[in-house]
């Protein structure tokens, strides 16, 4: 038999793994567009007779085109990755449901998925989306397979907060395993480099790792780099240990700012302040001075500094102003003004 709905499902018990595929048997009539998913939801009702899922899902699958599912019921695989392949904590209720939604259900145009009604052993029970309200029926099981991996699930998320020296590196852990993840961390390198597989960070072919030790759940988390080259362009995956073993995120890139020299040699630092604009300038900068308000100190600077920002810059200029000058911006005419206090 087959439960057609545009949404059905079959509760379930976490063993702990993470998430990596559903199988369902799934078969469509009619013409179907567009995709459809398989979801994890909370459970609610009573596990066996009434169990249905609520709120919203907890993980979705990869989309399959609707126009690729068998006519005949035959088995199809919904693929769970990065921050979908959660963690079904052992012991815990969950709901799988195929959702169909999407690929246009409706009358003829048909999406069923295989239930047990001869034999249903299974200690959960099968549920149906009704005209909006989900429906229970214990009299039948969907015919499933859930799989999960022993090791944790990790995503290696977009780098941020990127200097000409420093980076924010990031990444998640979407489920933890059969087991508490122990360690995680980052490898990274100026070279890309194939996906390590299950081999600790150190013996990898990547020059440098950052690591933690301790107890980890599911969860973000950040390292913190420093002194990294300026105009470089770094690879970085992000990773997690446990008792089964390493495993590793798909790797991203991120390149460092250029970290440009300037050398002033001024009178005084209004116009150290005015090279500095002009130098931004130069390579496309939209900041401007207005040298008709400054004033003549009489101050003489010989200075040389790293900056990679415009602020950086200024910082330095307002630092070797005498202490009764200052400067400010009128941001709508984008000009700078560097002048003694007196005027």
């Amino acid at each position: 038999n087959d439960g057609a709905n545009a949404m059905s499902g079959q509760s379930i018990n976490g063993d702990g793994r993470a998430l990596s595929r559903v199988r369902l048997f799934v078969k469509i009539a009619g013409t179907l567009s567009g995709n459809v998913y398989a979801h994890i939801y909370t459970h609610s009702g009573t596990y066996g007779t009434s169990s249905v899922p609520t709120g919203s899902p907890l993980a979705t699958s990869n989309p399959i085109d609707a126009t690729t599912l068998p006519t005949a019921e035959a088995a199809v695989d919904f693929l769970f990755t990065g921050d979908d392949a959660i963690n079904l904590v052992s012991g815990t209720k969950y709901f799988v449901a195929i959702d169909g939604t999407s690929a246009g259900v409706s009358g003829a145009n048909d999406l069923g998925i295989g239930v047990d009604t001869t034999s249903p052993t299974h200690g959960g029970n099968f549920a149906g989306l009704v005209t909006g309200t989900w429906v229970a029926d214990n009299t039948g099981d969907a015919v499933f397979y859930v799989y999960g991996t022993s090791e944790p699930s990790i995503t290696t998320d977009a780098t941020t907060a990127v200097t000409s020296t420093k980076a924010t590196l990031n990444g998640t852990i979407g489920g933890v395993g059969t087991s508490s993840v122990d360690e995680r961390g980052f490898v990274y390198d100026i070279t890309s480099r194939s996906n390590p597989g299950n081999t600790a960070p150190a013996s990898t072919s990547y020059a440098n790792n950052e690591t933690n030790s301790g107890s980890f759940t599911a969860e973000s988390f950040s390292n913190n780099l420093t002194g990294l080259q300026a105009s470089k362009k770094y690879y970085v995956r992000a990773y997690a240990h446990n008792s089964s073993g390493y495993v590793y995120g798909s790797e991203v890139s991120f390149v460092t700012s250029n970290l440009t020299k300037v050398t002033f040699n001024s009178t005084d630092p209004t116009n150290i302040f005015k090279e500095l604009l002009d130098s931004f300038t130069s390579r496309g900068g939209v900041v401007d001075y207005n040298g008709s308000s400054t004033d003549d100190t009489g101050y003489t600077y010989s200075y040389t500094f790293n900056t990679n920002t415009v602020l950086e810059g200024v910082k330095v200029a307002h630092d070797l102003a005498p202490s009764d000058w200052y400067w400010y911006v009128d941001v709508g005419s984008e000009i700078a003004y560097f002048k003694q206090a007196s005027t």
